[in-house]
């Protein structure tokens, strides 16, 4: 799930959304992400809801167990299979598992 930080504080997401069966609850720049089960997503969702926290988005996601880190050329080459495959006309979601290194981030960034 997705939420605007002004929405609420790190403390009142722990309180509502752990006490409610979250897993996880990450600082993302602008927005908090709260990670949840797959069965556990519509009781945080409501718990939030009936705290008047808004929930910005809430949907399933593959979320990678572990990640594969890739540098140099295989970097290059698996931000291109992902970019083509979430372009293509039939992908409606796509989901990846591999890691890149900060400096072949900023790298492929500018390229």
């Amino acid at each position: 799930m997705r939420l605007l930080k002004k929405a609420a504080t790190e403390e009142q997401l722990f309180d509502v959304a752990l006490g409610a069966g979250a897993e996880d609850l990450a600082d993302e720049g602008d927005e908090w992400i709260v990670t949840t089960p797959p069965a556990e997503v519509d009781v945080v969702r409501s718990a939030l809801e009936a705290a008047k926290i808004a929930v910005k988005s809430s949907k399933l996601a593959w979320v990678a167990k572990n990640t594969v880190t890739v540098s140099g050329r295989d970097a290059e080459l698996a931000i291109k299979l992902a970019e083509t495959l979430d372009d293509h006309d039939d992908t409606q979601n796509s989901f990846s598992n591999f890691d890149l290194s900060e400096e072949d981030a900023e790298r492929l960034a500018d390229a």
